[in-house]
């Protein structure tokens, strides 16, 4: 845990310090209209899935399942000058397994300029499920309880076309993208994953090479590169707005905590789509993305697949005339 504290922290840090001194290119303000109240309330339901899919080394069907106790969730997030507050619950009724209770931590943010946005996450899963694939709902799942995966990790994205595409407008509908246009995007993205087995006598893992595999606890960094493209349809002068998006990125990862492998290919590709209304005052847009990362980790290959929903309401709102605090 020493090692991710050093790396998310440093990428914070480079993070602010890159957007305190990143150049602004000038728009054209017949495409992009920035909004006058700044600031923002959101409240945003929803739903997420994380699968992670052992596969043999030359095949994408898997050999041995395990998945977040996922479940619906909602919450609310602020943004008011440069201060951004989100909280979430989950919603037990919801969940895979009703009987099973996991704790998962979940922490991320996004910064959008004109033409670069910067996404530092941080994943901890306690506990997952095996699906066993059983035909019986209570027979579906089977908690794994000592086994942990954690995931952190920074998404670079610089926009080519920022003059008249919007990547505020696409991605948070925090600007109007009053025509239509798209931008071609380079994405860098490095990450740390790693997967923890306390117990591993008497486990349920009968797979032999996926035992293998995360009875060393199995730590590893990887950086991919790639393009994206990311298009918004304006309809009535972006009053309403259609914005779908997809990448693909390649790279390499390398084992941390095993000098036996060496240096193994890796690529994700992703899908975003948001659509809704972008109002003045109010807007409300239903959120969409799917990820999937394969890494090649020796023994096994990992898939990993991630999706989320939801539908987010928000209110914008200018700044009090007085400081809170006397920081903001």
């Amino acid at each position: 845990m020493k090692f991710f504290y050093k790396y998310f922290i440093m990428g914070i840090i480079f993070s602010l310090v890159f957007v305190n001194n990143a150049f602004t290119q000038n728009v054209d303000t017949g495409y992009i209209k920035t909004y006058e109240k700044q600031n923002s309330l959101e409240v945003f339901p929803g739903f997420y899935t994380s699968k992670f899919n052992f596969a043999s080394k030359d095949i994408f069907r898997p050999n041995y399942r395990l998945q977040a106790n996922t479940s619906a969730y909602y919450g609310i997030y602020v943004t008011y000058k440069w201060l951004a507050v989100t909280y979430g619950w989950a919603i037990p009724s919801t969940y895979l397994d009703k009987n099973v209770r996991f704790k998962y931590t979940r922490f991320e943010y996004l910064v959008n300029k004109d033409n670069f946005s910067i996404h530092p996450y941080f994943n901890a899963y306690n506990g997952l499920l095996e699906k066993t694939g059983g035909l019986k709902k209570e027979s579906r799942f089977v908690p794994e309880n000592d086994v942990k995966f954690r995931n952190a990790g920074i998404d670079f994205r610089f926009y080519d076309n920022s003059k008249i595409f919007s990547s505020r407008a696409a991605n948070s509908f925090s600007e109007k993208q009053m025509k239509s246009a798209g931008s071609y995007y380079w994405l860098v993205k490095p990450m740390w994953q790693s997967i923890k087995w306390k117990e591993k006598e008497g486990g349920r893992i009968k797979d032999s090479l996926t035992y293998k595999l995360i009875s060393f606890n199995p730590q590893w960094i990887s950086i991919t590169g790639g393009l994206g493209y990311n298009y918004s349809f304006s309809i009535r002068h972006g009053n309403w707005l259609i914005s779908p998006a997809g990448e693909l990125a390649v790279g390499g990862l390398k084992m941390i905590n095993n000098p036996e492998f060496k240096i193994q290919p890796v690529f994700s590709t992703e899908a975003r789509m948001n659509v809704g209304y972008n109002g003045s005052n109010i807007y409300c847009y239903l959120y969409s993305i799917v990820k999937l990362m394969h890494s090649k980790l020796g023994y096994r290959n990992l898939n990993n697949l991630d999706s989320d929903f939801s539908l987010v309401v928000g209110y914008r709102f200018r700044d009090y005339k007085k400081r809170i605090l006397k920081v903001l």
